[in-house]
């Protein structure tokens, strides 16, 4: 019986802040040629001891949609690109503007999807803004990073 491979499997840790992954083909492991067994033995190893993950191409994440009510929490969920929406100029909440991150180095890239309407983000709640408030006009993103206790300002881009 030939061997069909079934499906790539991409594998996403985040270790220390760094993207960690592994690329594999899964077949049905018992019908898995020996290379590809050990392939796949050896891809775990490597995932537990390799701090970088390289790719020859573009990477992207699906951006999930947020609609926003004035004194908004934003969830921290398993998306790393939110694109947040709301039916007029609103405010986050003043003491958790964003969740808790889910780990240590995590990133999050916002995006005000508006046409015309404004979205504040308080700072110092559960953020560090630096200098104040960030407003998002329309298209205005701003990038953060979790750092265990807050969400840091890493870019804001005026659109």
């Amino acid at each position: 019986m030939k061997n069909k491979l079934t499906a790539l499997c991409v594998t996403f840790v985040i270790c220390a802040g760094v993207f960690v992954g592994s690329i594999m083909p899964i077949y049905p492991f018992s019908q898995a040629p020996v290379s590809a067994q050990n392939y796949a033995r050896q891809a775990m190893k490597w995932l537990r001891v390799t701090n970088e993950f390289r790719v020859s191409g573009i990477a992207a994440f699906t951006p999930t949609t947020e609609i926003l009510a004035n004194t908004f929490t934003i969830p921290a969920t398993t998306a790393s690109a939110l694109w947040l929406s709301s039916a007029t100029t609103i405010t986050s909440d003043t003491t958790d503007a964003i969740a808790d991150g889910r780990l240590d180095g995590q990133i999050l890239l916002l995006k005000n999807i508006n046409a015309s309407d404004s979205i504040v983000i308080k700072n110092s709640a559960n953020t560090d803004l630096g200098s104040g408030d960030v407003t998002l006009g329309a298209t205005d993103q701003i990038m953060l990073v979790w750092d265990g206790t807050l969400w840091s300002k890493l870019f804001v881009a005026d659109n």
